[in-house]
């Protein structure tokens, strides 16, 4: 899913086009986990500012944004119904192998992690201040 998509159009679409597949015999059923709208957060709001501040106090280096996709609906509920962007801090390495069968978590980032997020904390509260009343 791409912004703008309805999710029941291409879940329509995708179920005619694996029909138009299947080789006659054989019986396809979709199962739906879970669908809901995409959205694209951006970058450029004070959440992911201090997201930034905070990713560079524990790893002394600079955020690299990656435009990725993901499931989870709420998100886009976050940013269309309460006017919030989600702010989304990755600390996995490459080799994680994030949800496969031989799926791990590096425990130093565990902790990294943990202490990026007090650091986001105080960082937002600090930019808060500065900008009162807005948000």
């Amino acid at each position: 899913m791409v912004p703008n998509q309805d999710p029941d159009d291409i879940l329509k679409r995708y179920t005619a086009y694996v029909k138009k597949l299947t080789p006659k015999g054989i019986e396809t059923k979709i199962k739906v986990w879970s669908k809901g709208p995409a959205c694209v957060v951006s970058t450029d709001n004070r959440y992911i500012k201090a997201a930034t501040e905070a990713m560079h106090d524990i790893f002394k280096k600079d955020t690299v944004f990656i435009r990725s996709g993901g499931s989870i609906p709420i998100v886009t509920d976050f940013q269309d119904v309460l006017k919030i962007p989600s702010v989304m801090m990755g600390f996995g390495l490459p080799d994680d192998n994030l949800h496969a069968p031989n799926e791990k978590f590096h425990i130093p980032n565990f902790h990294r992690g943990l202490n990026r997020f007090v650091c986001f904390l105080r960082s937002w509260e600090s930019r808060k201040a500065r900008f009162q009343g807005s948000d």
